[in-house]
């Protein structure tokens, strides 16, 4: 076994001298090592990353570092044998370490063997890794023979468990590689821009569960030279070597779907009015998982007078350079395209109306900034663009498109009126909008009888560290379920419940449940919402007093969380909760914190543990130096009073990546899991 070239290997151990002593006895077993040094496991995936490590040794007097390590290695997704080394060894000791799932256990006793098992493992993953070329060597060839005329029918790559097993030349052209064991064997996610992984992800296991619509699903190809391509993808069901798979294809241009290297989001290729129609009915029947969804009517102002003033050319690209910034602004599900010669309709799904409204504001910005130059006669001529933009909110319960693409146009049809240069949100109240005030008997009935039968429930969405693997804390939302089982998001119902005195009994159900999931999972922290009635409630905390003794529930496990808005209008009574919650030992959180006028006057006047940075403030980040100051010095205010940060409905990689730069602490969002995960369905 003895190599030209030393081998890597990555030692965790809490002192040098036992890795010394490790290196010698390989070394006068003939074996040249060079040793990684892991001092601390808050290291080890740094390591993972920068080392090509064969072999993990963990040096250990009693193995308690084994479970960290093999979680840290299953998130890192390295296939990396562990040894453990332990001064003494017994059977149980051994037994539990290959439970826990190290390759084997040996000590410094015994030399001999430990040489014996290292060149053993060292062997067996090489051995490994030249079965694996060969099979793929075989995969290769055969696949040029079973698909000589696959390239005809486009792009064609198959998955299986998670790995691209198969692509033809098409895929490889497309994703601009050249050699396939670039892609094959890999995992497929990997071929695709983070930004759009959750929303493939999605549909792979919807096309295994047999629930997938044939859609294509649109997507952002990472490509080999570091760029990414916009295409969309159909999946079917396959088989591969006797086993199932999904089939990924990607048409040609006289198929069914976007050709590869066309860009579905340029000028050209945005949906005209009868196809977005079409997608935008489709789209507004279907059900929505989280947040809410908004349709917008976006029209420049005073078209007439600025062709006119600038000629017909400039004023062409007047409309090229709203479409270009509108796309550059959407997320991979919202829907695009033109309802007339020079406006456009936008289907959003945002967290809340103030991320919908901060997006849409940002295009009218994004406009207004652009400088138009052309011609009029002779005479050259400037002039600055601006947008009106309608926006109204689409109810869960409210399936009549129509009706919802008028109010959308009646929006911008008002803004225009009330002098342009301005988003105008129109509230609904015809009938059907589960809004209206009409239709509160319903919704009370509705809500009193889920209270009464326990048709709540709690859904969690994980709150990510950008320092440590896993925190363990989770935001928690709820839903109703009404009589037939269908799931009703809080946007739909809470409305009602505040109208009519329905919150605090809502509170106390989400409350009770929270701590029952708390006793049975010990989770780090579960963050509860409270409502103004609630938090107004001079009998809450005796009731939480009594909550907390019989469900024998640490109360740091619970992290009440309050909107800024409320804590600014109802400054000395929420102070006064904050400080008697901190007495309990429950922890208190502001959340869609960052857009009062004086955010700061929040963090001096009262006890935190956590403040959330409103959704809207992440929109547009990554290009926004002025919005990355604002963050900057709200995190910095915070940590001077050792409050954490949270940011809120973080979408892409990019927005993560500057956050961390900024100091933010930990993430919640689309980006660190797409789907809410049901944990209890009963309080």
């Amino acid at each position: 076994m003895s190599e030209p070239t030393a081998v890597p290997l990555l030692v965790v151990s809490p002192n040098q001298e036992a890795v010394d002593v490790l290196t010698g006895i390989l070394r006068r077993g003939g074996l040249a090592t060079d040793c990684a040094w892991v001092a601390d496991l808050q290291q080890l995936p740094q390591q993972l990353r920068d080392t090509t490590a064969e072999l993990l040794l963990c040096i250990s007097p009693d193995g308690h570092e084994l479970t960290r390590i093999m979680t840290q290695l299953r998130a890192s997704a390295r296939d990396i044998p562990v040894i453990m080394v332990r001064p003494t060894l017994n059977e149980t000791e051994l037994a539990s370490d290959l439970a826990q799932g190290a390759h084997d256990s040996v000590t410094f006793a015994s030399p001999l063997r430990l040489q014996a098992v290292i060149t053993r493992e060292l062997r067996s993953k090489r051995l490994d890794a030249a079965l694996r070329d060969t099979l793929r060597d075989a995969r290769e060839s055969r696949a040029q023979l079973a698909m000589p005329a696959s390239a005809d029918l486009g792009a064609i790559a198959q998955i299986q468990d998670g790995v691209l097993v198969e692509a033809n030349s098409a895929w490889l052209q497309l994703l601009g590689v050249t050699r396939p064991e670039a892609v094959i064997g890999q995992p497929a996610l990997d071929s695709f821009d983070e930004l759009t992984q959750p929303v493939l992800k999605k549909a792979l296991v919807a096309c295994l569960q047999g629930k997938h619509d044939g859609a294509p699903v649109t997507v952002e190809a990472l490509r080999g030279d570091g760029s990414t391509q916009p295409i969309e993808v159909l999946l079917s069901l396959g088989q591969w070597e006797g086993a199932r798979c999904i089939t990924l294809t990607v048409p040609t241009a006289d198929g069914h779907g976007v050709a590869p290297g066309h860009t579905p989001l340029q000028t050209d290729a945005l949906p005209q009015r009868a196809a977005l129609l079409t997608a935008l009915q489709s789209r507004i029947q279907g059900k929505l998982q989280g947040g809410a969804r908004y349709l917008l009517c976006i029209r420049p102002d005073n078209f007439p007078s600025l062709e006119r003033q600038l000629g017909v050319l400039a004023s062409d690209q007047l409309l090229q350079s709203i479409v270009q910034q509108a796309c550059a602004l959407a997320m991979p599900n919202d829907i695009i395209g033109h309802y007339s010669s020079t406006g456009l309709m936008a289907l959003i799904e945002r967290g809340n109306e103030r991320d919908a409204k901060a997006w849409a504001e940002k295009l009218r910005d994004r406009v207004a900034a652009v400088p138009l130059e052309g011609k009029s006669g002779t005479l050259a001529t400037s002039a600055s663009a601006t947008l009106t933009i309608g926006m109204v909110l689409i109810s869960a319960t409210c399936h009549h498109a129509d009706t919802i693409f008028i109010d959308a146009l009646e929006a911008a049809r008002r803004g225009r009126q009330n002098g342009g240069n301005q988003l105008f949100f129109m509230e609904r109240s015809h009938a059907g909008d589960t809004r209206a005030v009409s239709f509160d008997a319903q919704w009370t009935r509705l809500i009193r009888s889920a209270l009464s039968d326990n048709r709540f429930r709690l859904v969690q969405q994980p709150i990510a560290s950008l320092q440590v693997v896993d925190t363990h804390m989770f935001d928690l939302l709820l839903r109703l379920v009404d009589e037939q089982g269908k799931e009703i998001l809080p946007g739909e119902f809470l409305p009602a419940a505040q109208r009519n005195d329905l919150m605090r009994h809502i509170d106390r159900w989400v409350l009770a449940a929270s701590l029952e999931l708390a006793a049975r999972r010990s989770p780090a922290c579960l963050f509860v919402r409270l409502s103004l009635d609630s938090a107004l409630d001079p009998t809450l905390l005796m009731w939480l007093d009594s909550q907390l003794r019989n469900s024998h529930v640490s109360a740091q496990r619970l992290c009440i969380q309050i909107p800024e808005d409320v804590a600014t209008a109802h400054l000395p009574q929420i102070t006064q909760l904050a400080n008697e919650l901190r007495d309990r030992r429950v922890r208190f959180a502001l959340e869609h914190f960052g857009v009062s006028a004086d955010p700061l006057k929040l963090i001096n006047a009262m006890p935190l543990d956590f403040i959330k940075l409103d959704g809207s403030l992440m929109q547009g980040l990554v290009n926004d130096t002025a919005q990355q100051q604002r963050v900057r010095k709200l995190v910095e205010a915070a940590g001077n009073h050792g409050i954490a940060t949270i940011a809120e409905r973080i979408e892409d990689a990019n927005t993560m990546a500057a956050l961390w730069q900024l100091g933010v602490e930990y993430l919640q969002g689309h980006l660190i899991q797409l789907h809410e995960e049901i944990v209890l369905e009963a309080g």
